[in-house]
């Protein structure tokens, strides 16, 4: 099929017919529309907030309807945590971080936390057996 052909083919009503009718297409814009409307719609004041919600609600969405695999939307978090600026700095009352330092913590978090409780839990294991 020709590039011209494909795109003939965009324009006919059969095609979108049945990209709508696939099931993981169906479901990812059922999450971008929930996105959306949670963002607009919101009550929460502040836009981490709405942010925040828009962001559950996608990737519940894309999760509960195995939409995509499991392991996708799990990777769609940490980088909608970055992107929408959702986490607050502590060290400055009443901002948040912007994205580079948002990445910065999110993947610390991700490559140490693990390995901080792995080292904690060995050191109480050979703390018990030398007594």
């Amino acid at each position: 099929m020709s590039f011209a052909q494909a795109l003939k083919a965009l324009t006919t009503l059969k095609f979108w017919i049945e990209t709508l009718c696939n099931r993981s297409v169906f479901w990812c814009l059922v999450a971008v529309l929930g996105f959306m409307l949670s963002m607009k719609y919101s009550n929460f004041k502040s836009e981490p907030e709405r942010n925040c919600l828009a962001m559950l609600v996608f990737v519940v969405v894309l999760w509960t309807s195995e939409a995509l695999p499991l392991f996708v939307t799990g990777m769609f978090v940490p980088l909608l945590v970055i992107v929408w600026r959702v986490i607050w700095d502590k060290t400055k009352k009443d901002e948040r971080m912007n994205s580079s330092q948002a990445a910065v913590f999110v993947f610390g978090q991700m490559f140490t936390k693990h390995h901080h409780t792995t080292h904690t839990h060995t050191l109480k294991q050979t703390h018990t057996h030398t007594h």
